[in-house]
Order: C-alpha cells, then sequence, then structure tokens
C-alpha cells in the first residue's frame, strides 16, 4: 500500500524486521517515553503485519535512521489515524516535514476522509503543531477525562 516517499535529506520507507530494534529503543528513550506508548518488540512485529497498520521509517539520504512513523488505517470509516511520530533529533523541523509529506500523501490517495490524532495532555507545542498543520481540536469527553486531546484534519478529495 505505502510507496517510497523520497526528498532531498531523507525518505520515508515501510519498515523492515532489521528496523525495529531501533523503533524500540528510541521509543524508550526518557523524551520519546513520556508522549508515547511503550509497545514490547513483539507488538511492532504484529503491526508489520496488519494490513490496518502502515509501519514506517524515516532515513537520512545516507541511509541512517532518523525515526519512525505508524499509522493505523481505518478503510471502512475512511480515516487515518497518526498513532506516533518519532524523530531522534529533535528541533529541527524532520517531524513537521514528515506530517506535511504524510498528510499529502493520504490527501493524494482518495481515499480517506480524514486524518486525526490523539495528542497527550500537557504538550502544547504538539498541539500548536498540529493546529498549524490544519488540524483542529474535537471535543470528545472520554479522552477529555483520558488526560488526551483529539485532533482532526479533514481531507480534500
Amino acid at each position: 500500500m505505502f510507496g517510497l516517499l523520497q526528498f532531498d535529506q531523507f525518505e520515508i520507507r515501510a519498515t523492515s524486521l532489521g528496523d525495529l530494534n531501533y523503533v524500540c529503543n528510541l521509543e524508550a528513550k526518557p523524551e520519546n517515553a513520556k508522549f508515547v506508548d511503550q509497545w514490547p518488540l513483539a507488538r511492532h512485529e504484529e503491526a508489520l503485519a496488519s494490513k490496518q497498520i502502515l509501519h514506517l521509517v524515516i532515513v537520512s539520504a545516507g541511509g541512517v535512521l532518523l525515526g519512525y512513523v505508524i499509522c493505523e488505517i481505518n478503510k471502512y470509516k475512511r480515516c487515518v489515524k497518526f498513532q506516533r511520530i518519532v524523530v531522534e533529533k529533535k528541533g529541527l523541523g524532520l517531524g513537521t516535514k514528515c506530517l506535511n509529506a504524510l498528510v499529502e500523501y493520504f490527501s493524494d490517495q482518495k481515499q480517506f476522509d480524514y486524518i486525526y490524532v490523539y495528542v497527550r495532555e500537557g504538550v502544547e507545542g504538539l498541539i500548536n503543531l498540529y493546529s498549524n498543520l490544519g488540524f483542529s481540536i474535537s471535543i470528545d469527553e472520554q479522552l477529555t477525562k483520558d488526560h488526551y486531546t483529539a485532533m482532526t484534519m479533514g481531507l480534500r478529495n
């Protein structure tokens, strides 16, 4: 389903089994662990095999892993959930570039009506980032009780 997205300085491609140790280590780093639920290696392996999960890595032009992305695809509801977008080096704009590329990719597919994401409470910078990309806050009382903010973006079809 996912074709390679290439840019001048990086690419986004499907995660391989050989990439999963990197993914698990990046996920477990303290600066990421407070924002991302921890999955054991076996859960990531299941995600690779799932038709509903798009597990991707971000790779430099020189072949160095820079981060990863996990999206949940729901063709029945015509939507995509950004589950995780984790980059190793923060503040360089790579995460934003990846988000923009993925929004464009899913919009171009013309089989999805919207993208959504749940942002943990207390991560105002991430809420601002998604807002600047065109996502809007959705009211969901259960998510609010669970300390998440739901954000959605309609896609042009």
